[in-house]
């Protein structure tokens, strides 16, 4: 099968018509209130009449060119969906999607002027007060309570660098976290991989003073504990499944929420801040590696921490596989939670070219019964989650229940599932934002909960009396918890993370195609996906997931481009 797969992908390099044609088939969705199957089937004819560039796809709609004309509307499939006039309206409203293409935000929107470098160097820990300690203490223990448990109480750094960012309105901590995440991807594989905070210039820059810069530098072993461990490149654990279903999964949910963001803006209907978390089941659980690379371990090899604890006192987990119980059965967890959601089941595809629409049908269908229970906004400071269940991927495809809204299979439906869709929302208690929300909320709702259990939504507490009663980022579950978390505040402002094994790590598209290969088993499959690395880095080229704050931050503070490797000759630390 994989040759006759591969044949389909090579076909399929050019990911900016992919991203072309997704805008089309979302706007005719989202903006002409097409129907899913009709909107889907331009993007099909498109490939069968081999429409493989955006500027020829164009010019069939071009001004001097009418509905008659076009031999790409003389297709079988399109004419089946719309005879007679309802080809002619199919026509002029692919014009007005490819105007609004033309204009998109995704596509026009200037960088942000973020961030001065003399303004961060002034940055100061000791103007925080200690009344600005226990002001952001109780702040954060209202809306992020996963990140405050009795150690973090009495941590003052920590304490003291969210009150810095919280007054200079800067996600001070999380960019120092990230900073340093991106850097380790940066040199994985050099010499400097496991010492990389001589690149940041905030640590080492000696206009700042000593306090601060100590601060800075504890930073990361104050969030790796009070948040979730930082994740390894060279895990002991691997995922028992296949690394190309997991990037043609990947790249399906960063499509989706850049066209769910894009084209509402396009609308001029703001759907932000919002947050959604899209897990994936693999379909085995983690086999151990009896190789040790000597690079990274499962350890957190961060500097020790002057306010080290010995634990967690409030039996949040230091070991993320002290609960390795079985997931269970999702659908059974959801209707007993009497939580919203939709169910889907998904038939194979290798290539991932209908993924996208899977997942839009499914949010669609969910998106509908949301906006009746809350309101016409909705997603706007909500959180849903997504889980794609692998479990049972490669056994027959199941017949459609009441709660599938996909009545039709697809013709390339072979009957073998790629796997189960479930989007739904999460308990209460970790499914919105405040509009003055704090910028670690996001974490701390994946740290919450992902999945509730039986019984979680009437129990009574808080999240520390809670946490045996569900699962969330912080649960290892020998190798089943694989997690993309979305944290999208605008279209130029979407952070994006990767919980795997309950650790954590700030992601950028490309770590689908250098980090995510080494977490998976050796196989034939997963050694094919590495030896056509540079195919696959191609298929990414037209997909980025903005956030033109923390590229500012990034550039400024370490003197490198976040999404453009420096040269040898770059690689000398900060002054």
């Amino acid at each position: 099968h994989f040759a006759v797969n591969w044949n389909f992908f090579m076909a399929n390099l050019d990911d900016n018509v992919d991203t072309f044609l997704s805008f089309i088939e979302n706007y005719l969705i989202n903006t002409l209130n097409y129907q899913p199957d009709d909107a889907a089937v331009f993007k099909l004819a498109c490939n069968e009449n081999g429409f493989t560039e955006v500027q020829l796809i164009k010019d069939e709609f071009g001004d001097e060119n009418s509905c008659d004309d076009s031999p790409l509307l003389d297709n079988d499939r399109i004419k089946q969906k719309f005879p007679n006039q309802a080809l002619q309206k199919l026509f002029d409203d692919i014009k007005l999607a490819i105007a609004a293409y033309s204009t998109s935000p995704q596509t026009t929107a200037e960088p942000a002027q973020q961030y001065n470098y003399k303004d961060l160097c002034n940055l100061d820990i000791t103007s925080i007060t200690d009344d600005d300690v226990k002001q952001i203490c109780k702040l954060y223990k209202e809306q992020a309570k996963p990140l405050i448990d009795k150690n973090a109480e009495t941590d003052r750094v920590y304490l003291t660098l969210l009150a810095l960012g919280h007054r200079e309105k800067i996600p001070l901590m999380q960019n120092l976290v990230d900073t340093n995440a991106r850097l380790k991807v940066l040199f994985m594989n050099t010499s400097k991989g496991n010492n990389v905070k001589e690149f940041h210039k905030l640590l080492n820059d000696r206009s700042i003073n000593q306090k601060t810069r100590d601060a800075f530098a504890n930073a990361l072993n104050s969030f790796y504990k009070r948040g979730l461990p930082e994740a390894p490149l060279e895990p002991l654990k691997k995922i028992d499944d296949d690394v190309n279903t997991f990037f043609v999964w990947g790249k399906a949910a960063i499509q989706f929420v850049q066209n769910l963001v894009s084209s509402n803006e396009q609308n001029q209907e703001s759907i932000t801040p919002f947050q959604v978390d899209f897990w994936i089941i693999p379909k085995g659980e983690a086999k151990t590696s009896m190789v040790d690379d000597g690079d990274d371990s499962e350890e957190d090899d961060s500097d020790d921490d002057d306010n080290e604890d010995d634990g967690d006192e409030n039996g949040d987990g230091a070991d993320a596989d002290s609960k390795t119980e079985d997931i269970g059965d999702i659908l059974g967890i959801l209707d007993h939670e009497k939580l919203l959601y939709k169910k889907k089941s998904i038939a194979d595809d290798k290539a991932g070219s209908r993924y996208h629409r899977d997942i839009n049908d499914a949010y669609r269908q969910y998106a509908i019964d949301l906006r009746k229970q809350t309101n016409q906004k909705a997603p706007q400071f909500r959180r849903f989650n997504m889980i794609l269940d692998r479990r049972n991927a490669g056994d027959a495809k199941d017949e459609q229940d009441d709660n599938d809204d996909d009545k039709q299979q697809d013709n390339e439906d072979d009957g073998k599932k790629a796997g189960d869709l479930f989007v739904y929302s999460p308990p209460e208690d970790c499914n919105t934002l405040q509009h003055n929300y704090v910028p670690e909320v996001f974490i701390a709702n994946t740290k919450a909960c992902v999945l509730p259990k039986k019984g979680y939504v009437m129990a009574k507490g808080d999240y520390f009396a809670k946490r045996s009663m569900t699962i969330s980022a912080s649960d290892g579950l020998n190798g089943r918890s694989f997690i993309l978390s979305f944290h999208v505040e605008a279209i130029d402002s979407i952070r994006a993370y990767v919980f795997y094994n309950g650790m954590s790590m700030r992601f950028l598209p490309q770590d689908m195609v250098n980090v995510w290969p080494k977490w998976f088993v050796n196989s034939a499959s997963n050694q094919l996906f590495v030896d056509h690395k540079e195919l696959y880095l191609q298929r990414l080229k037209e997909i980025q997931l903005r956030d033109d704050k923390f590229e500012r931050w990034y550039e400024i503070t370490t003197a490198f481009k976040l999404h453009e490797p420096p040269k040898p000759a770059d690689w000398q630390p900060s002054k």
